[in-house]
């Protein structure tokens, strides 16, 4: 989703980067590829500052971390922006799961809950930006075919 909302947000280099996608090089903008963490600090202003809450959550689990250490902390609680996990789980998805809203005490598990409700509007969102993406593509490929 990240690379789709880059995509949307720098047209300039968009064409470059997809052409480089199609042609088996990945993701990359000529020769240099362009790193997670600069998409994101592009993209994760305004609206799109959820982006970059996800991003550090996710990497903590990806990357061999604390957070793995479920026998002893949960990871959640050892997580030093749970705040900011809370306020957007409260904010968007708040109310849809039965119980009071997520707070300093909750933990992976109650977090975790929310997983389906997430993975709907990631895709939901995915898919808007996708038909965007291509709203903004297809006028300039129409010479093309």
């Amino acid at each position: 989703m990240i690379r789709v909302i880059y995509l949307l947000h720098n047209p300039d280099v968009r064409d470059r980067i997809l052409t480089s996608c199609v042609t088996g090089k990945g993701f990359k903008d000529d020769r240099v590829r362009i790193p997670d963490r600069s998409m994101i600090d592009d993209v994760a202003t305004g609206d799109k500052g959820w982006v970059d809450a996800v991003y550090r959550f996710g990497n903590r689990f990806v990357h061999l971390t604390d957070a793995h250490d479920y026998a002893e902390v949960d990871p959640f609680q050892a997580y030093e922006h749970k705040d900011e996990v809370i306020k957007y789980l409260n904010q968007y998805h708040g109310g849809m799961l039965p119980g009071r809203p997520l707070d300093d005490s909750s933990t992976l598990r109650d977090i975790a809950a929310y997983a389906p409700y997430v993975l709907d509007k990631i895709t939901k969102n995915l898919n808007g930006c996708i038909e965007s993406l291509r709203e903004e593509v297809a006028p300039l490929n129409e010479g093309l075919v």
